[in-house]
């Protein structure tokens, strides 16, 4: 069994500004281009957390090095093709004050066709998780696939947009989200409205809140599990949430109680938060125990 992660590859180009307020052209004190995308990320925190994961994905002619990166790391790169257009891009503008200002490019992130999708799950085992972030295009498509072919499907519902009220979720086995989402998912305020108003839409889903330095909650229609958070200085909280994915269905994968997943997951992230950085603040998993 394994994790399969159709999930997004972008190239991030960071630059570092003296202020985003000003019309005029800035000069950048520093640049760098790394690989990035939340499926990226992801897919390197479930093989640190010692699971085996396939990334599903596409990068354009200037992203080979992308995969290279995930095949380091541990990642399946079977299933990552090039397309002709550029990959997924990220602009990250930082300020001497740490303010992030982005912008998202989808590229060949938006490269998910029917067929290919068709093609892809009909050689699953149907016991592996597959995990979906909401930086592809056409994620109700994939839902109905995943389904028909008895998936269990986690899906991280991040970035948010507009459309992502309309998605099927009644499809979906594990939603993990944060709090943020999940006012706008809800159209309510606090988390135990948030979960209640969502469990009453979707009966058959297991929810996963994050909720920072408050913990996390799990809620089933049998079960409601809270795990506090560990007690951190936070640095750089950039990768909690993608390690928290990584780590918790890492651990299911292993078949490992839900709270042990939760709390693994969560110190993880703790961890993850104390340090400063891209996939080099995800841990691995000899870091946590």
């Amino acid at each position: 069994m394994r994790i399969y992660n159709l999930g997004s590859l972008n190239i991030e180009h960071v630059h570092q500004i003296e202020s985003t307020t000003t019309n005029e052209t800035q000069s950048c004190n520093d640049y760098h281009r790394t690989p990035g995308g939340k499926g990226y990320y992801q897919s390197i925190a479930i093989a640190r957390a010692g699971a085996p994961v396939c990334h599903i994905g596409f990068i354009g002619p200037e992203g080979s090095f992308i995969k290279k990166s995930l095949a380091s790391n541990g990642v399946d790169t079977t299933h990552i093709y090039k397309v002709d257009h550029n990959s997924g891009q990220e602009f990250v503008h930082v300020t001497p004050e740490g303010q992030l200002h982005k912008a998202r490019y989808q590229g060949a992130n938006a490269s998910f066709e029917k067929n290919f999708i068709d093609s892809i799950f009909k050689g699953l085992d149907p016991k592996a998780l597959l995990l979906i972030q909401n930086e592809i295009n056409d994620i109700p498509t994939i839902l109905e696939q995943a389904k028909a072919y008895h998936l269990d499907v986690s899906f991280h519902p991040s970035p948010f947009t507009p459309e992502t009220l309309d998605y099927p979720f009644e499809l979906v086995d594990t939603l993990i989200f944060n709090l943020e989402t999940g006012k706008k998912l809800s159209h309510q305020e606090e988390p135990n409205a948030i979960i209640e108003a969502l469990m009453k839409k979707y009966p058959n889903l297991a929810l996963i809140l994050t909720l920072g330095d408050k913990g996390v909650w799990y809620v089933d229609k049998t079960q409601k599990i809270k795990v506090p958070a560990d007690p951190v200085h936070v640095i750089d909280e950039n990768q909690a949430g993608n390690t928290f994915v990584g780590y918790y269905l890492a651990h299911k994968l292993k078949q490992h109680p839900i709270e042990s997943c939760l709390k693994i997951a969560s110190r993880a992230s703790a961890l993850c938060v104390t340090r400063k950085g891209k996939s080099a603040t995800i841990p691995y998993l000899a870091e946590i125990k």
